[in-house]
């Protein structure tokens, strides 16, 4: 037997019992958003997933991060699934910038994907490339070792893909994981100090040739 559905209307009140931490409040907004999504109850899910974003932005939290972003997952699906995708697309941007600014990783690159998911819908592929190109990416560590994995799944699940009409972000996804890899060693390489492996190799003539290797990772 199903379990009682939770009210939506009490949720959309984004009032929370006294002394109720936040992360766990945030936890039961997901539980109540994936329970109603589950049984595709849509348009109840959205006004939860709402006032579950209503009630985040009181708090600036690391720990809400992960759970924030899933909530912003599922505020964005509700909207696609009831035909009001393209409503949200303002405050998805206005979203996007915070995270930016609170440095909330999880944040930014979920709501950079549904940004993105959003233009595509609606075959607006140009102003999907300028946001693509602008966006402030999130320095987050990513092994390549990934690559051939990533590059099965979406062989593996290519219609899938194309059906969602997600396909081209799932291209995108490799070559920013090998961009992102670049750029953390160009990082790691540009703050070696040239004296420092001078004296490690005990030899200062090396220093010209150290000086050489590094330049294009510096340019």
């Amino acid at each position: 037997m199903d379990a009682p559905a939770p009210s939506a209307a009490a949720a959309e009140n984004g009032t929370a019992p006294v002394g109720l931490l936040p992360e766990v409040e945030a936890y039961a907004f997901l539980l109540v958003v994936t329970f109603l999504v589950d049984r595709k109850r849509y348009a109840e899910a959205k006004e939860v997933a709402t006032a579950a974003l209503k009630r985040l932005g009181e708090y600036n939290r690391r720990t809400l991060d992960g759970l924030a972003a899933r909530l912003y997952f599922y505020f964005s699906w509700t909207h696609e699934c009831t035909g009001t995708l393209s409503e949200i697309r303002s405050l998805l941007l206005a979203l996007h910038r915070t995270a930016v600014l609170r440095h909330d990783e999880y944040g930014q690159e979920t709501l950079l994907n549904l940004l993105l998911r959003n233009y595509l819908h609606y075959n607006l592929y140009d102003q999907a490339e300028k946001l693509r190109s602008k966006a402030q990416r999130p320095e987050m560590a990513r092994s390549t070792r990934q690559l051939p994995r990533a590059r099965h799944v979406a062989e593996t699940h290519g219609g899938t893909f194309a059906a969602d009409k997600t396909g081209n972000l799932v291209a995108r996804l490799r070559h920013n994981v090998i961009r992102a890899g670049l750029r953390r060693i160009n990082l790691a390489y540009s703050r070696i100090s040239l004296q420092d492996v001078a004296a490690k190799l005990a030899q200062p003539a090396y220093t010209t040739v150290v000086r050489t290797l590094l330049a294009p990772l510096n340019a």
